[in-house]
């Protein structure tokens, strides 16, 4: 399981599985061909990391004139345009062009429900879960707060149950390597959760921060787990959605110790925040205690 998951975040997310469920059943120039975009577009994407703006823009506009125009059918061109919009929707994203960022990562959502009806093949939907999570981070950026949450709060409820839960497109799927599929679905719900916890916290809004803890708390008797992966990732969930208390931080402290060697990465560092936050409250609990 943990294996899984460190290919899934060392390589681009979803880009291996793409190419292996998509491209390696097409010729040798096609899949050349593929690998040549998404290599140039994954580094337009890394100029930004790094704030080299003009030289993304350069490397995005030198990837999309080797777009065929012709000779290729529609479901190919769909996956070569997939390896270029999330990209560039993340340079308008960091560069404050917030409705071209919005507009791509949509565009990444239709196109992968095109693929997944033309294919049959039901992967794509964790790149649409992605991008969609995309779109709750623009409700942040935006200071849309709630809207941010309760899309990601859906997005969750969906992961755990795979209920229709009113997202367009995102539909029940179902893979024929289980272990796969829930490495897939632990990926997305920690990096939810992680990123969710992360902006709230600093928004220092305790209500929002709450609220989403809560539904969480309201939602897990609903995920039941099926791999050991799944077993942690509840057990995870648990902890940090549980009202704050003294034996709540030994059982943090207790869950490190037993899983330290297959956490996902991050995860230490939510808890340490989900203590500091019951830390603030006890102090202040405490002072109200002491005036009274």
């Amino acid at each position: 399981m943990q294996k899984n998951i460190s290919s899934i975040l060392n390589d681009d997310l979803f880009t291996g599985i793409y190419t292996r469920e998509f491209i390696n059943k097409r010729s040798s120039d096609d899949a050349a061909l593929y690998n040549s975009l998404e290599n140039t577009f994954f580094e337009a994407f890394s100029f930004v990391k790094e704030d080299k703006i003009e030289e993304s823009v350069s490397q995005f506009e030198y990837g999309e004139k080797l777009f065929p125009m012709e000779n290729k059918d529609e479901t190919f061109k769909l996956i070569l345009k997939d390896t270029l919009y999330p990209k560039k929707a993340y340079l308008y994203y960091k560069t404050g062009n917030i409705k071209l960022a919005a507009y791509l990562t949509l565009k990444s959502i239709v196109t992968n429900q095109k693929i997944k009806e033309q294919t049959k093949v039901d992967l794509p939907v964790f790149v649409q879960i992605q991008q969609y999570q995309n779109i709750s981070r623009i409700c942040f950026r935006t200071n849309y707060f709630s809207e941010g949450i309760v899309l990601n709060s859906k997005l969750l409820l969906f992961l755990m149950t795979k209920k229709n839960v009113g997202i367009r497109y995102l539909s029940e799927f179902a893979f024929d390597d289980k272990t796969e599929e829930a490495a897939l679905k632990c990926t997305m719900i920690y990096q939810i959760v992680f990123d969710t916890v992360k902006i709230l916290y600093k928004l220092k809004n305790k209500r929002y921060l709450y609220s989403f803890l809560d539904f969480i708390s309201n939602i897990l008797p609903q995920f039941v787990p099926v791999s050991d992966g799944e077993f942690i990732l509840k057990e995870f969930l648990e902890l940090i959605s549980k009202p704050g208390s003294e034996a709540q931080l030994e059982e943090m402290d207790h869950f490190i110790e037993k899983n330290n060697e297959v956490l996902f990465p991050g995860t230490i560092s939510i808890l340490t925040l989900i203590k500091k936050i019951y830390e603030n409250e006890k102090v202040v609990s405490e002072i109200k205690d002491f005036e009274s």
